[in-house]
């Protein structure tokens, strides 16, 4: 019998295990960028801007496989994949954001200053980055209540 889509069924607790497991890395991986990006902010170092760039692709990936995976094994499930929704293009306007305060903060900073866009993509970065981590949050904590229930 096929218990894919089965709401409590073997392969559909095993989904819920692997899709909690993609969640709470995704958890690390943003906090970290946040003290990546705390550390950027009051140090601007090279290093740290490095760090916080590649650290942002392996969320970015993050936020796909979780998206693949909820619509691949939960795809009737609106209660999963409305926060997947969300992670997946919160996800990618923080992306947008970040490349915007990188231009701003770093590539335009000697040539051009508009205070005005600076203060829009940093603080826009920010604040979407916490919505990030607040809907990756919430999700992991739906996730595990699914879980609990089986």
């Amino acid at each position: 019998e096929d218990t894919r889509h089965h709401p409590f069924g073997v392969r559909s607790r095993a989904q819920v295990s692997q899709l909690k497991r993609l969640l709470l890395m995704m958890i690390t991986l943003i906090y970290a960028q946040l003290i990546l990006g705390a550390a950027l902010r009051h140090t601007g170092g090279p290093l740290v801007a490095l760090s916080h760039i590649v650290s942002a692709f392996f969320v970015l990936v993050h936020a796909v496989a979780i998206g693949v995976r909820t619509f691949h094994d939960f795809p009737c499930e609106e209660k999963f994949t409305r926060p997947a929704l969300f992670l997946g293009w919160f996800t990618l306007l923080q992306t947008a954001l970040g490349m915007g305060a990188f231009i701003y903060r770093i590539s335009l900073r000697d040539i051009v200053q508009v205070p005005a866009g600076k203060i829009f993509f940093v603080t826009a970065h920010q604040t979407v980055g916490a919505l990030v981590l607040a809907g990756a949050v919430f999700f992991a904590l739906r996730v595990c209540r699914r879980g609990s229930d089986g």
